[in-house]
């Protein structure tokens, strides 16, 4: 949502991921109306809950943080409804940067409101200008379902984030992590077919095949 020209937009690397995967794309717009958004995402097979500004910090019960971004709070209302349903009816989604975010929150974890002010590390996760770069490596937990879809166990990701998880929700479990101890990427303990992760793989996938692998293994769920 571009709060400044008051339109929903999605970057075209999301779009084309999916239609690489196999998969058709709808772009799901903003709307304070249970009703319509219902009917839209009745419509389709799989969710992707993207990238954007950060979630308004009482969601998941801190103050706000200086370093955080101007919620959208409609965003916020809308896109945890959203998961509600996704995850009553078992619907597939793809949970990318905010979305990970969003996950955890909705079911009752917290996060790093700003990593450098928080969290001790070396790595710079807010490369915000460097879409497609090695940033750093990350490590999949070999006994993850997320393991299963990358089917590597160590590879390059970009960075463009400067929240992160903190306390993980008891529902869910780490899939991968980042050299520092960042959570990277997760998954539910139950088996429902919505995963998370924490780096732009829309931005990286045509350059390394990994990163189009969560794409395919989404429109293989909604087939």
């Amino acid at each position: 949502w571009d709060s400044k020209k008051g339109r929903s937009n999605v970057p075209n690397g999301y779009v084309k991921a999916v239609i690489k995967a196999g998969g058709v794309p709808i772009i799901l717009p903003l709307v304070d109306d249970e009703n319509a958004w219902t009917k839209m995402i009745n419509l389709v097979d799989g969710v992707i809950f993207t990238g954007g500004v950060d979630i308004e910090a009482s969601r998941f019960g801190q103050e706000t943080h200086p370093k955080a971004d101007e919620p959208v709070l409609l965003r916020d209302k809308q896109e945890y409804a959203m998961l509600e349903h996704v995850k009553k009816t078992k619907k597939p989604a793809l949970c990318i940067c905010r979305g990970i975010q969003l996950l955890n929150c909705f079911e009752g974890g917290d996060l790093y409101q700003d990593i450098d002010d928080l969290y001790k590390t070396d790595i710079n996760h807010a490369l915000f200008d460097n879409a497609d770069g090695d940033v750093h490596k990350v490590s999949v937990e070999a006994d993850s379902k997320f393991y299963n879809i990358v089917k590597e166990k160590e590879f390059y990701v970009n960075s463009r984030h400067h929240q992160a998880i903190n306390r993980l929700a008891e529902s869910l479990k780490v899939s991968a992590y980042s050299p520092d101890g960042i959570i990277e990427a997760v998954e539910y303990k139950e088996d429902l077919p919505i995963i998370g992760v924490q780096w732009h793989p829309e931005s990286m996938f045509e350059k390394y095949e990994v990163h189009l692998r969560p794409f395919e293994w989404l429109i293989k769920q909604c087939g």
